[in-house]
């Protein structure tokens, strides 16, 4: 999959690492702030990155990409989506107590 970022986007980035924690390969083609390429001219609207091309559609949105990315989704180890254990995980270390931190 094709994937048009800037190498110091943080929403760029939040695509590149949940793919990496599915084991997704991505295509990864850099833009330069300001240049679009032709094939995305009249296909993209609004902030330019990042956008994932496929033959029938472009996703602009960070978080629309990663909902595709993880549709369906798939079960490993606690269970649920990729998506509910990155958010499952942030909570536990949120609100886990020092004592458990440190052991």
């Amino acid at each position: 999959m094709k994937l048009y970022i800037f190498e110091t986007c943080p929403f760029c980035n939040r695509v590149r690492i949940f793919a990496g924690l599915k084991g997704l390969s991505l295509d990864t083609l850099p833009m330069s702030p300001g240049k679009m390429p032709a094939r995305l001219r009249g296909r993209v609207t609004g902030p330019p990155v990042p956008i994932r091309e496929r033959s029938d559609m472009v996703l602009q949105d960070s978080v629309d990409i990663i909902l595709q990315l993880d549709s369906p989704p798939v079960v490993l180890g606690l269970g649920g989506s990729a998506t509910e254990r990155i958010e499952r995980k942030k909570t536990q270390c949120l609100y886990s107590p020092m004592s458990e931190l440190t052991d």
